[in-house]
């Protein structure tokens, strides 16, 4: 209960059209609900972080019913993505919507990642991404507008993003840079042990080590290996590997009674499967 409150779904594409909408995993049955608000725009292969109160400094609720703490999950926070018209969204929105104003990207982008770096006033970090695919910008509490943060070292698009120690943000894989690492502001690249483009990043350890899930959307070779790097970039082993292919999917981490899970879920080969728990 402490570590685990809600997993969410929202938006993504479907068979004919972006999406709007928002399902959420109700706990106690097991199954999905779809929940009576919606995304102020439909969007795909958008950024997206959870948030909390002290992070920006506004109040959320999830149900009416109000989080305790400060670092209790108080909404989440969605930027760019594709609603089916080039170049991309640029809008930036919270859900629940919540009393914040986040500016808008300075340009239309998808494929992008966004990072929550926290300790730093709650600055967020988009990466990449179509049309700006070697473009960092970022924004904070009590900026007008976002301002470039850093230039990458290799063109992404569709790859993986976390944030680990000495608030930075490492970047994994992607489309352009399929096999290949990078951590802003450290100069080079690392080699990843597979492909990383359409892959998924979890933090762990209090941002010492990350986990990638899956990936190869774009090279043809699709996979579930599951790697561990540590923030610095280098490859610590590898854990079993997921029982299906999976690529442009979601993974978090999450805790109960019964302890530390990794929960994968997205499209594989067979289109689009549900959740994978480790």
């Amino acid at each position: 209960e402490e570590g685990y409150r809600r997993l969410l779904a929202l938006g993504g594409d479907s068979e004919l059209t972006a999406l709007g909408t928002v399902e959420w995993l109700q706990e106690e049955t097991g199954q999905w609900q779809e929940a009576a608000g919606r995304l102020a725009m439909a969007r795909y292969q958008a950024g997206a972080v959870a948030l909390t109160a002290e992070m920006l400094k506004c109040t959320g609720e999830w149900d009416n019913n109000s989080q305790q703490g400060s670092q209790a999950p108080t909404g989440l926070i969605l930027a760019g993505g594709w609603d089916g018209f080039y170049p991309g969204l640029s809008s930036v929105e919270t859900f629940p919507s919540l009393a914040c104003s986040i500016p808008p990207l300075p340009q239309g982008r998808y494929g992008l990642s966004l990072t929550l770096l926290p300790g730093d006033g709650g600055r967020l970090v988009a990466c990449g991404g179509q049309g700006f695919q070697s473009s960092c910008v970022s924004w904070r509490r009590g900026q007008e507008a976002w301002t470039e943060y850093s230039t990458l070292r290799e063109r992404r698009r569709d790859h993986s993003a976390a944030a680990v120690e000495g608030g930075k943000v490492m970047l994994l894989g992607g489309q352009y840079g399929r096999l290949t690492g990078e951590i802003t502001g450290v100069e080079g690249t690392f080699s990843l042990q597979h492909r990383g483009d359409g892959s998924c990043a979890v933090v762990v350890k209090e941002g010492s080590e990350v986990v990638i899930t899956g990936g190869g959307w774009s090279s043809g070779s699709r996979h579930g290996f599951v790697d561990r790097y540590s923030s610095d970039g280098s490859f610590l082993g590898e854990l079993p590997a997921l029982k299906k292919t999976r690529f442009d999917h979601g993974c978090s981490v999450y805790t109960n009674a019964s302890g530390t899970f990794y929960l994968v879920t997205g499209r594989s080969e067979e289109r689009r499967v549900g959740k994978e728990c480790r």
